[in-house]
């Protein structure tokens, strides 16, 4: 049982959520105007003013560690790392991509969460949701399209910007692949991510934060010329 605060800046449509015991109390949406950097702090600070909570009063705070947006998880991890280190907090990072796969429960197939990752790519992640319960199916990865859909079981359900922007690859594939059409499904729902975060948190999936790092699953265009990864 635990009172957490939880940061997305993943993808342009940044989230800052806070949960109590699994449920959550408020959330917050930031702009696509402006960056992450200038919506990230006041939106915290807003949340636990309107739910008369405080860093000191929370168990720890969350955040989105990737795959994702490489300024914006910088952004997020860095803020959530400043904020739990002056208030000796631990950090419980957690996945975009289990987020998006949690946000669809009644789902009775397989849910590849994918999000476009530019060139060409998508981060990708295959999952099943079975009694709130999140398994991992295939590991998250960078990928083709083309290259998922031929590794995908014959049915499953596919959301995410990738899914959206890929369709056409998707569906001309030959799988018995679900893309919803509205534009909800292919963003992860903050009441539906309650319950995967405490079992997290109650399984001590959480650090210092010192020890929290960014998951970008390849290389940065920096990193291709340092030959350095941070997977």
């Amino acid at each position: 049982m635990a009172h957490l605060l939880l940061v997305d800046t993943a993808t342009p449509q940044g989230v800052a959520a806070l949960y109590r015991d699994g449920t959550l109390v408020l959330s917050a949406l930031f702009p696509p105007e402006g960056t992450h950097s200038d919506h990230l702090l006041p939106a915290i600070l807003d949340i636990l003013a309107e739910s008369d909570e405080t860093l000191d009063s929370l168990d720890a705070l969350s955040v989105v560690t990737g795959p994702g947006s490489f300024t914006g998880l910088r952004v997020g991890v860095g803020l959530v790392k400043g904020l739990a280190m002056a208030v000796r907090k631990p950090v419980l990072p957690v996945s975009s991509l289990a987020l998006l796969a949690v946000s669809h429960p009644e789902a009775p197939m397989p849910v590849c969460a994918m999000l476009d990752a530019r060139k060409k790519e998508v981060y990708a992640g295959l999952f099943s949701v079975e009694g709130g319960i999140l398994r991992t199916l295939m590991k998250e990865q960078a990928i083709l399209p083309g290259q998922l859909a031929e590794t995908l079981p014959e049915k499953a359900l596919l959301v995410g910007s990738g899914a959206l922007c890929y369709r056409a690859v998707f569906e001309g594939s030959g799988g018995s692949w679900d893309i919803p059409i509205e534009p909800s499904s292919h963003r992860w729902n903050p009441e539906m991510c309650g319950a995967v975060l405490e079992v997290l948190w109650e399984d001590g999936k959480y650090d210092a934060p010192e020890a929290i790092r960014p998951r970008y699953l390849r290389l940065s265009e920096a990193e291709t010329k340092h030959g350095s990864f941070n997977g």
